[in-house]
């Protein structure tokens, strides 16, 4: 989880570098966003994934063509109850959200943005647990749920300018996870011996809705 929160913070900042013309508005900000995902698991019924994040956000527009591109890296706070054979008990965990659009700005002027993109990009979210379980005559403590989600969607963007420098950020993006599978593994270690026991799940569906509110600095 930590090589890939680097990695991202690494792109965000490279594509904001070379983003950088005269022939474009560039903002870049920080805002709030809680994609809410729900999913149809394969043989475990649905799921509802709560993830209130920070988001980092940058969105370059091309003031002749109205070409529009947007990049933005979430990091927060995961909840569901649906994790395996934690009787719909509510678990906490992170979450690591990365969204990438390319459309086009109806609206394009330093003082108001109105663009409709076509996004793609993953999620990726982690529990940890103590709960025990019983599993062949022992009990299980130790749990690590990982999951990771591909997407596609629509996403529609708005940009008004409060200062010279200053301007509001909204967004709302509806998902179609076109693929997702997670791993939970539990494990106890006793006599030095590590016992443990793994299931893994994929989502035969699944959509999110993904609402944005942010502030940007206007280069």
């Amino acid at each position: 989880m930590k090589k890939l929160i680097a990695f991202l913070i690494t792109a965000f900042l490279t594509v904001t570098i070379f983003a950088e013309s005269e022939k474009t508005l560039i903002f870049d900000g920080i805002g709030v966003t809680m994609p809410i995902i729900h999913q149809k698991i394969t043989k475990d019924g649905s799921r509802n994934v709560f993830t209130p994040m920070v988001d980092f956000n940058t969105v370059v527009v091309n003031k002749e063509s109205g070409f529009t591109w947007q990049f933005d890296i979430g990091v927060g706070y995961a909840t569901t109850k649906d994790i395996p054979f934690y009787d719909k008990e509510r678990q906490h965990g992170t979450c690591v959200d990365f969204e990438m659009g390319f459309g086009y700005s109806f609206i394009r002027n330093d003082d108001t943005v109105l663009s409709l993109l076509g996004a793609f990009g993953l999620t990726a979210f982690s529990f940890k647990g103590d709960k025990s379980y019983d599993y062949n005559a022992m009990k299980l403590s130790d749990s690590e749920v990982f999951g990771l989600n591909w997407n596609l969607g629509l996403e529609g963007i708005f940009i008004k300018s409060l200062t010279e420098k200053l301007a509001f950020f909204g967004a709302l993006t509806t998902r179609w996870i076109w693929t997702g599978d997670e791993e939970a593994k539990y494990s106890k270690e006793q006599d030095d011996i590590t016992y443990s026991v793994s299931v893994t799940r994929e989502a035969e569906y699944a959509f999110a809705v993904v609402p944005k509110l942010g502030l940007l600095w206007k280069f």
